[in-house]
């Protein structure tokens, strides 16, 4: 094995010939720089004091139990892989010894020169394999965590299983008084405020969440303030194919929902006006297109709106008053059109 930097190995054994004949192996098999531990509390000073990018560790010590060494080594945050090399062992102790976080196991015999490297090339695969799937972790929780959208996550049922730093807060709740929740009499009320049933909304999504992709439903904070979030909706599976949750991406759309509602009453409003007058309203283009015109015009002319709309009003000036109007609408100013300017 080739690497720029020497690999660092602690060597956990009290023979010293042993010691000797291990560390001659892993140098020229791996070009490894091996510390010798004669025992347990040699063993945890040199762990305490330096960092090893592996430990090969003997089962029988002068002072204690390498199984119980191994567990130690393993309750720590990110402990180097461990390799036991013992001539005292049998089947139950290295299977005791892979249950508390062995990468490997090999006897000491004529074959150990050959086995010993490739059990520590193997188990220093596993843990870049590790690191790099640590790495990758926490890379995406600080992603989640720094979103600017609510993340969350649900079981089958609606059951809260996670929820974002975000989330929480704009809900107003700690994650700890939200996950086992049910959503619906949390962050979904029962009824919406136009009068749909959240309840079997929720239903189905949590039956097909990928059916409501996208979904914009009202949600409530805890303060009883009512929000408008657009979600995300999609289906969490097992190894079977089988929904059994939802991961669901919500943005507050609260005051974009707030200015269109706004904008629909003002439209409404204005129709209506338009619509109750008596007298003709037309509004058009230069050269008398029309692009609107109220019912008063339509019962007027007696032609449906469709018909009218796109063709010019002048067809219904007088020839004697045609002339003056063409006038009137060239002369209106584009950037002004309510304007007629005077010659």
């Amino acid at each position: 094995m080739e690497s720029e930097v020497p690999l660092n190995v602690l060597s956990v054994e009290d023979e010293p010939a042993f010691a000797n004949l291990l560390k001659l192996n892993l140098k020229e098999a791996l070009g490894a720089t091996v510390t010798i531990a004669e025992d347990c509390a040699a063993a945890r000073l040199a762990l305490s004091s330096s960092a090893f990018d592996l430990v090969t560790l003997d089962y029988q010590l002068p002072d204690g139990d390498g199984l119980e060494l191994l567990a130690e080594i393993s309750r720590q945050e990110h402990p180097p892989p461990v390799v036991m090399v013992t001539g005292h062992g049998d089947e139950k102790t290295a299977s005791k010894a892979i249950e508390l976080g062995a990468d490997g196991y090999v006897v000491k015999d004529q074959r150990m020169t050959t086995l010993l490297p490739a059990a520590i090339e193997k188990a220093l695969e596993k843990e870049a394999y590790k690191r790099a799937l640590r790495e990758s972790e926490q890379e995406y929780r600080e992603l989640v965590e720094l979103s600017r959208s609510i993340i969350l996550k649900t079981d089958s049922v609606g059951n809260i299983t996670f929820i974002n730093r975000f989330g929480c807060e704009f809900f107003g709740y700690s994650e700890k008084e939200l996950v086992g929740k049910n959503v619906v009499g949390t962050i979904v009320p029962e009824v919406e405020s136009t009068g749909r049933d959240l309840i079997s909304m929720v239903s189905d999504i949590m039956t097909d969440p990928d059916a409501y992709h996208p979904n914009l439903n009202e949600n409530v904070r805890r303060d009883g303030e009512r929000a408008w979030v657009l979600w995300t909706n999609r289906s969490i599976r097992d190894e079977s194919g089988k929904t059994i949750g939802t991961l669901a991406i919500g943005n507050d759309i609260t005051e974009l929902k707030k200015t269109e509602d706004a904008l629909k009453r003002s439209e409404a409003e204005y129709r209506a006006v338009v619509e109750d007058q008596t007298e003709l309203v037309v509004r058009f283009q230069k050269g008398g297109i029309m692009t609107f015109l109220n019912d008063a015009l339509c019962s007027f002319t007696g032609l449906p709106r469709e018909e009218l709309l796109g063709t010019s009003f002048l067809k219904f000036i007088p020839e004697e008053e045609k002339v003056y109007m063409q006038e009137q609408l060239s002369s209106l100013d584009e950037k002004n059109p309510v304007a007629i300017t005077e010659h």
